[in-house]
């Protein structure tokens, strides 16, 4: 299974997905973001990668409790 990794931060209060590799950063290209909406995370799941947080934070571990389960 493939994977990417991402990173959720807190800016101005809203919770903004940031890519962290090569591959989640092609995602953005194509969706021509800066950050990655649940919406197509839910997608890249689809598509069968593996989802990673960054070990950064804290809060990606909060936020995958929160939104996928």
């Amino acid at each position: 299974m493939d994977k990417i990794i991402i990173e959720v931060k807190s800016v101005y209060g809203n919770d903004l997905i940031y890519p962290v590799c090569d591959d989640a950063k092609t995602f953005t290209k194509i969706t021509g973001t800066k950050t990655l909406s649940p919406f197509v995370i839910t997608y890249i799941k689809r598509l069968g990668y593996e989802i990673l947080y960054s070990p950064s934070t804290i809060k990606g571990i909060l936020w995958k409790i929160k939104i996928f389960n």
